[in-house]
């Protein structure tokens, strides 16, 4: 069997430091990831079907769920990284003909798994990849989603509206609710760089970031906007200048500039129902690591960095 290997860790706290303020932190850079994390095991996906990982998310069964990056494949592993299934076969056996154009997949609170897709804009299949329905009509997708605990879906979305977080109501679909702060002097790459995780339900609030600075706004789940957090890492770049607007391909050229040029605000992940994990992009190699609680207490004694 072909196999591809990913090494999995679980964080062990050993440190607690709290700190939230506007200026650059005085602390030193670390590199070492095994001072935090603990190595658990090593993992094998079957790669008998060809696998190049865009989007990766693990359920509490410990099975993943894989957006090829070829957007064409969402394939269900399990925790062994065995293959479970694949879902544009399980769509098209139970729903022949349908439109299989998916952009990610993502797990949903009540086990559910939601592909975002291209009319029809949503698909769910259950915990083991068969397909349910699509969404209704009414539902138009965004380019990121977030799911709370009843099923409604948070959204971003740029458009002749602006730039703004959307909530979609599990009762019918349409997006009753726009909200979100977003800074207009970096209107145009935090439209075209969506990276990673914007956002995040964690209980009863959503926390977002944006690729420009090193913040994270936390609303509550009718979007009011509850706090604001932000320690800025000694190796922070501060963006200076926004990308402009242009054809396609010169357009990806300014994004990787940007990213080479500067540090990005590239994910939100929750560890757990404590911990919140932002991960920076700096310089376009190095990845850095932020641990928070949700009301704001950052959590590493250093900052770290994965190269």
């Amino acid at each position: 069997m072909n196999s591809i290997k990913y090494t999995l860790f679980i964080f062990c706290l050993y440190l607690f430091i709290s700190c939230e303020n506007n200026e650059k932190s005085n602390k030193e850079i670390s590199y070492e990831i095994e001072k935090y994390f603990e190595k658990v095991r090593d993992i094998r996906l079957d790669t008998s079907k060809y696998l190049s990982i865009r989007y990766l998310e693990v359920n509490k069964q410990g099975d993943f769920l894989v957006t090829n990056d070829s957007r064409s494949d969402v394939i269900l592993y399990d925790s062994l990284g065995n293959f479970k299934r694949d879902l544009s076969a399980s769509a098209d056996s139970t729903f022949p003909g349908i439109n299989w154009s998916p952009s990610r997949a993502y797990l949903t609170k009540d086990d559910k798994i939601f592909v975002s897709n291209n009319a029809p804009w949503g698909l769910f299949f259950d915990s083991q990849g068969s397909f349910m329905e699509p969404t209704p009509k009414e539902y138009i997708a965004g380019s990121d989603l977030a799911f709370d605990s009843v099923g409604n879906i948070f959204s971003f979305n740029s458009n002749h509206n602006g730039i703004y977080i959307s909530k979609h109501s599990i009762t019918d679909y349409r997006d009753r609710l726009k909200f979100g702060h977003y800074p207009k002097e970096f209107k145009n790459v935090i439209d075209k760089a969506i990276i990673g995780n914007n956002m995040l339900v964690l209980g009863e609030s959503l926390f977002v970031k944006n690729i420009a600075e090193p913040k994270i706004y936390k609303y509550n789940l009718d979007g009011k906007l509850i706090d604001s957090f932000t320690q800025i890492p000694s190796y922070y770049k501060e963006p200076k200048e926004d990308v402009r607007l242009q054809p396609f391909d010169f357009l990806r050229r300014d994004l990787f500039s940007f990213a080479k040029k500067y540090t990005a605000n590239y994910s939100i992940h929750s560890l757990n129902k404590q911990i919140i994990l932002v991960q920076y992009l700096n310089f376009g190699y190095e990845y850095g690591i932020q641990l928070l609680t949700p009301d704001g207490n950052y959590l590493l004694d250093k900052d770290l960095v994965i190269n």
